[in-house]
């Protein structure tokens, strides 16, 4: 499969808005809702598929991913239903994080969409998130992230 450049984030306001939707429908059709089990897997950008790196100086753009990372991800789409990427990061380096991983051909490498990228600028709500997402998997360099996914 062949992504296209990400040309639109997805949000922790679109998975909420999409997961109340699927709870309204089911209330409105008196049903219960049961999702079957679906093993999902979050992946953190920096320390994860690139060394920790200061996206705030221009040198990010020559940064070069971790090696095998991407082809490793693409190993792990016959093991998961979807793969995430989620980042915790300052909303100023969204756009650098995004650039970077175009530059990279980091969709088409791994085969994750780029509508499973989603950012969030707190470890809590990076948290919330994965809870959203129904996350069974996490890799994370930093085990304050991983506790409160939990």
């Amino acid at each position: 499969m062949i992504n296209q450049p990400m040309t639109e984030y997805t949000t922790p306001s679109k998975v909420l808005a999409e997961a109340n939707l699927k709870l309204d429908q089911a209330n409105n059709d008196n049903q219960l809702l049961v999702l079957p089990r679906k093993d999902v897997l979050a992946i953190d950008l920096s320390g994860c598929l690139v060394k920790k790196s200061n996206f705030t100086n221009t040198l990010y753009a020559h940064t070069k991913p971790i090696e095998d990372a991407f082809e490793t991800i693409k190993l792990c789409q016959d093991w998961f239903d979807d793969i995430y990427i989620v980042v915790k990061t300052a909303s100023d380096n969204v756009t650098k994080m995004v650039e970077w991983l175009d530059k990279q051909n980091f969709w088409l490498f791994s085969g994750v969409t780029s509508l499973h990228c989603v950012f969030c600028i707190s470890p809590v709500a990076k948290a919330e998130i994965c809870q959203l997402l129904g996350l069974t998997h996490m890799i994370d360099d930093t085990i304050d992230i991983l506790n409160k996914a939990k």
